[in-house]
């Protein structure tokens, strides 16, 4: 995207853009933000979120719009609360919607977790986990099942220990960067159209907020302004590797359907570490069904 507009008006935001590809307007997004978002979280989220899934008009193009549920098997270590390792079990929904064109393919998702973890020592820990990615490959010359491409993440975590009467709330917000690539491999199996896909993403840099060291509002460095912009960029923090990580996979067997329509199993691995003003690591492995129907 390289033109973006807002406007303020009646307490609502319209933000749009405009991509031009050999100077004719091939994208058009536009989308609705309220303005009196207060929370820091909230306004980052919401813009990504924008980003990402915004309504658009676009040339000639396949589409398909992706709807699906699961299960998460989790493990996490916020040493804010213990070194233990707490694990547990929590749904996950998401929704994602594909566009391939002649030289690219781009998918946007947003999902959705919430559950509960457990110690060792049989504390309890609920987490709740929304976000969005957006990745983009571009087409090789000839029929070649590698694409590369980049990816962008956007993720909010809040977490909450029950056994705690005081700071028992913490979260964390990441948007990040990175390459990315996919595959496709399409085969046969008893007259049914099948193809295995998958893709695997490394963020390498991008900008954290997180709660403090003993309390859940995010961490500041000092600057002393009543400004939004700069108290907004007060409570910034770098995401660079190796300090900071996250890598996932993707995989998915899809059957097609005679109608364009297709039903995938999908098993995405997803790995992250953090270092906020308590070092955070965090595992997830989602199993599930999606449905994927063309637009």
């Amino acid at each position: 995207m390289i033109g973006a507009l807002v406007f303020l008006t009646n307490g609502v935001r319209f933000v749009g853009g405009i991509e031009l590809e050999e100077e004719k307007i091939t994208y058009i997004k536009w989308g609705f933000i309220p303005s009196n978002l207060k929370n820091s979280y909230m306004r980052v989220l919401v813009v990504c979120v924008w980003m990402c899934c915004g309504l658009s008009v676009q040339g000639q193009s396949l589409k398909s719009l992706g709807v699906g549920s699961g299960m998460q098997v989790f493990a996490e270590r916020d040493r804010a609360f213990s070194p233990l390792l707490y694990r547990g079990q929590r749904s996950v929904f998401n929704l994602n919607y594909t566009q391939e064109e002649k030289s690219k393919t781009m998918l946007s998702t947003i999902y959705y977790a919430r559950g509960f973890a457990e110690s060792a020592g049989e504390n309890e820990l609920e987490l709740w986990t929304g976000g969005a990615q957006w990745h983009t490959y571009y087409h090789q010359q000839g029929n070649v099942p590698l694409r590369l491409g980049w990816s962008a993440v956007s993720e909010f975590n809040k977490r909450r220990h029950e056994g705690f009467a005081n700071f028992n709330e913490r979260s964390d917000f990441t948007i990040s960067l990175g390459p990315a690539l996919s595959f496709a491999l399409p085969f046969r199996l008893v007259k049914s159209h099948l193809h295995l896909e998958g893709s695997a993403h490394l963020q390498v840099v991008g900008f954290k907020v997180a709660s403090d060291f003993i309390s859940p509002e995010p961490r500041r460095r000092g600057i002393d302004s009543e400004q939004h912009f700069w108290g907004f960029l007060d409570i910034l923090d770098p995401f660079i590797v190796p300090r900071d990580l996250r890598m996932g996979l993707d995989t998915s067997l899809v059957y097609q359907f005679s109608s364009g329509n297709a039903l995938a199993f999908r098993y995405a691995f997803d790995f992250q570490q953090l270092r906020l003003a308590h070092s955070l690591q965090r595992g997830r492995g989602n199993y599930g069904l999606v449905l994927h129907v063309r637009l």
